[in-house]
């Protein structure tokens, strides 16, 4: 199971993930959280991944093409709460963090992309 909660908060468009983003679940940020950003031009996006507990290659690929997609229309991906769990490991053995901000919280986001 995935929880997802959003939350947009001055031209930031925050997503907090936890439980299992997985082979089952990852269909959410794909046909769901994907579509969303880019029917409202969002550019800025945190991805909150702190209670995240599991995530397989199925979910890395689709936070990579939601990032990807960000990041092409000139946007900023930050990726905050690595470390919590073993498997979080996943994420930054992947290509995400070469475009992409990791921070501890979410309020250094601010800072990061300036608004």
């Amino acid at each position: 199971m995935l929880d997802i909660i959003t939350e947009y908060r001055k031209g930031i468009f925050f997503i907090r993930l936890a439980g299992r983003l997985n082979y089952h679940t990852s269909f959410k940020i794909n046909h769901e959280l994907s579509p969303l950003i880019k029917a409202g031009g969002i550019k800025y996006v945190v991805y909150n991944v702190e209670e995240l507990r599991l995530i397989d290659k199925n979910g890395i690929n689709a936070l990579d093409a939601s990032s990807r997609n960000i990041v092409n229309n000139k946007g900023k991906v930050i990726i905050c709460g690595l470390g919590k769990y073993p498997e979080h490991r996943k994420i930054k053995d992947s290509s995400i963090l070469s475009y992409s901000y990791s921070i501890s919280s979410e309020l250094w986001a601010f800072k990061i992309i300036n608004l």
